[in-house]
């Protein structure tokens, strides 16, 4: 019976997916509220990315910005220069 009530629920979804109208990206409002967040606390990061996302500039190109601020972060001891993973010698 299981078996049968989610082979009815799939069945379901999909007709009442195909039904409604598509989204269009014009649909959405545009509210210029910019989005950056990062897993650790990197303000200046999350400021650059923001500032560039402000400008237009694509989300892949702002978030290689602000990963490079923290990698040159010499109190950042998880990557990049404050761990002296780029000029090590052997």
């Amino acid at each position: 019976m299981k078996r049968r009530n989610f082979i009815f629920d799939i069945f379901s979804i999909g007709i009442i997916s195909s039904m409604t109208p598509k989204i269009n990206a014009k649909e959405f409002i545009n509210n210029n509220m910019v989005r950056s967040i990062s897993t650790w606390k990197t303000t200046e990061a999350n400021l650059k990315a923001g500032l560039m996302l402000d400008k237009g500039i694509d989300g892949l190109s702002a978030a290689v910005s602000g990963v490079a601020i923290e990698e040159e972060n010499p109190k950042n001891t998880t990557v990049g220069f404050g761990e002296h993973l780029i000029d090590q010698e052997e």
